[in-house]
């Protein structure tokens, strides 16, 4: 499998999140989106982040 590297500065941010995987295996797309994480932030409304 090839993973690409964590962008430069990323590590730097204690507020930097991964939301998004994308791979294209097998011939199909296969995604992993990070959901939820708002849960507990009462200023954010998930459906407008998300829309």
């Amino acid at each position: 499998m090839r993973e690409l590297p964590i962008p430069e500065g990323v590590n730097q941010d204690d507020d930097a999140t991964e939301l998004l995987r994308f791979w294209l295996a097998n011939g199909k797309p296969n995604v992993t989106l990070l959901l939820g994480m708002y849960e507990d932030a009462v200023e954010c409304d998930v459906d407008e982040l998300w829309a």
